[in-house]
């Protein structure tokens, strides 16, 4: 996110200088990473974005794990419904 925030701020000054004396992007990595910038639409929607996939792989990990217990369960019985019981002749 600092990387993001400084080059938008080199991209700023370029348009109205000719020449910029230096490019700040340590130290906004540095003051991103220690939570020093103030929180932005974009920090909040990356936010948002960072959950909703997780949220998203976590009901698909589910949805597949919910599969292969039907699966397994339907497998095994099945396998079961087709041996023979001890006197069952």
């Amino acid at each position: 996110m600092g990387a993001v925030v400084a080059l938008v701020a080199l991209e700023e000054r370029s348009k109205t200088e000719m020449r910029v004396p230096h490019i700040d992007l340590s130290t906004t990595i540095e003051r991103a990473v220690a939570r020093e910038l103030p929180p932005t639409l974009t920090s909040t929607w990356l936010v948002v974005g960072r959950w909703a996939f997780y949220i998203i792989v976590f009901v698909v990990l589910l949805a597949g794990f919910v599969v292969s217990v039907i699966g397994y369960l339907h497998t095994d019985s099945v396998s079961q419904a087709g041996t023979l019981t001890p006197g069952a002749l």
